[in-house]
């Protein structure tokens, strides 16, 4: 009877945990993830109170600046990790100071003073999009009309004639490209909360562009095309976040591609299958920073920066590194950006962008 009732009582259990792990898969539950002590380090780190509403971002190693990239880079990771006050506070302090199209200046100091005006594009592709995931996660009507009026503020002004991502709103037409400014996860994000097939072209066109562009023997794409640039045509601390943003694209949307997408898809595959061999035939250990194109003439140090990209690049072809995973996660600190593109990459390997409706 006694082993009777601990089958049954075992199974109740059981089932119980199971619903409890599915509700966490869905995003339904709160669930303990496994880089919460990292998301807390970087908090208490960057993130700086302004008043009892607002919150900024800032980087000690540049006198104390905020970028807009910074205030991006926080409100992903706050409604990743399910911290609501934080995120208003961030998106408090990017209204604070935005310009006449709807975005914040790119670079505020210290003190509060525009040092860099005019809106910077992967900054506000990641407040729009971190909106998104608000709103499916909290449900405020607030996210929602916040994320497209950006939205369309990005169309409008950010977007050239021939539909590629500009570097920011006070460009003009330019052809200067900077490739890790392309979010396709994003722009397929834009198209379904707006029904605009507008963004499915510009998904198309840029992600083509890349295509062409890349080096064709590693897929390693330069921090800037047509703009020249100290350092601009190397792999480097602009161009590290393509794997990123492509891995999270590979990574949601591999089963639910439309037939009329299949070939953007197929192409960020191509790219990816190129990165993934460079990196491939490198060990965490080998894995250096600042490669030329070709992925020769490295530097002899390594970099939390370059070895998220690394590891995103492995993990956009599948490939799972469980030492590389480990070793990143228990880097020391080395600074506000090197830190932030490390706990990107393994945020989005715990899966923490997936929000269910």
């Amino acid at each position: 009877m006694r082993r009777k009732l601990w089958i049954v009582v075992f199974g109740m259990c059981a089932i119980v945990f199971l619903g409890y792990l599915g509700g966490c898969l869905l995003g339904n539950k709160s669930c303990v993830r496994q880089y919460t002590n990292l998301y807390e380090e970087w908090k208490e780190k960057y993130v700086v109170t302004v008043s009892d509403s607002v919150s900024r971002v800032s980087d000690p190693d540049q006198e104390g600046i905020t970028v807009s990239e910074g205030i991006g880079y926080g409100m992903l990771f706050a409604v990743m990790y399910d911290d609501q006050p934080t995120f208003d506070a961030l998106f408090a302090y990017a209204k604070k100071y935005e310009n006449n199209h709807g975005f914040m200046h790119w670079k505020i100091s210290k003190e509060g003073e525009v040092t860099g005006s005019g809106g910077a594009a992967d900054a506000e592709e990641d407040i729009a999009y971190s909106l998104f995931l608000a709103h499916k996660k909290w449900k405020g009507e607030v996210y929602l009309t916040e994320c497209l009026s950006r939205i369309g503020n990005l169309q409008t002004y950010m977007i050239n004639k021939e539909n590629r991502i500009l570097p920011g709103d006070e460009w003009g037409n330019t052809d200067s490209f900077n490739p890790s400014y392309v979010a396709p996860e994003y722009y397929l994000a834009f198209y379904e909360v707006t029904k605009d097939s507008k963004w499915l072209e510009i998904l198309k066109e840029n992600v083509n562009y890349m295509q062409q562009s890349m080096n064709q023997q590693t897929g390693l794409f330069p921090n800037w095309m047509n703009f020249e640039t100290e350092n601009h045509a190397i792999f480097g601390y602009e161009s590290v976040r393509v794997p990123i943003r492509f891995y999270q694209f590979l990574k949601n949307r591999s089963n639910h591609m439309e037939d009329k997408q299949q070939d953007t898809y197929e192409a960020i595959n191509v790219i990816a299958e190129k990165e993934a061999q460079f990196a491939s035939r490198l060990s965490y250990d080998d894995f250096m920073a600042e490669y030329q194109l070709d992925g020769t003439n490295h530097k002899e140090y390594q970099s939390n920066a370059y070895l998220a990209s690394g590891l995103a690049m492995l993990l956009a072809y599948g490939i799972e590194d469980r030492q590389w995973i480990t070793s990143l996660k228990n880097r020391e600190s080395e600074g506000y950006y090197g830190d932030s593109l490390r706990l990107w990459c393994l945020s989005l390997y715990d899966n923490l962008d997936v929000i269910s409706n």
